[in-house]
């Protein structure tokens, strides 16, 4: 059984989360800041983290730099599930290694689906997809900047 850690500081969309995967039959372990899910890891082993971008005073990527210093990200996949969506924001989390990156609001049964693929991909395949995913959020980031200087006078 699989063991996602749910980092979410809105305690409606964690509990909502937690369960959902529970339901699922995965162990889920939920917290709603970056120094607690720091915390978590340092004290346990999960396989996937569950991860939100805007952490009130941290951010999702506080984290992740706090999960490579302390040696998790080696061994733990991160999907990042965040309202920020636009390519600008889509692209800097491709940049952070992120696994998935899936944007607010969301269909649970898709969320769900997208942890099972991050879960079942071995390292070379997320490797890859991150790879995809980059040049995608780049092209575009970069077709996103020729549509503005377009459209401006």
């Amino acid at each position: 059984m699989a063991r996602i850690l749910v980092v979410e500081d809105d305690p409606d969309v964690r509990v909502m989360l937690v369960k959902g995967l529970e339901l699922e039959g995965f162990s889920v372990h939920g917290v709603a800041s970056g120094p607690e899910a720091v915390g978590a890891l340092d004290r346990g082993a999960f396989d996937l983290v569950l991860l939100d971008l805007m952490l009130g005073e941290t951010s999702g990527y506080d984290v992740l730099r706090e999960m490579e210093q302390q040696g998790h990200r080696e061994h733990v996949k991160v999907l990042m599930l965040t309202a920020r969506g636009s390519e600008t924001d889509i692209l800097e989390g491709w940049r952070h290694r992120v696994d998935d990156y899936r944007t607010k609001p969301f269909d649970v049964s898709d969320l769900i689906e997208a942890v099972r693929e991050t879960l079942d991909r071995t390292p070379e395949e997320l490797s890859r997809f991150r790879e995809a995913q980059l040049r995608r959020a780049e092209l575009f980031n970069h077709l996103e900047a020729v549509f503005e200087d377009r459209a401006s006078p």
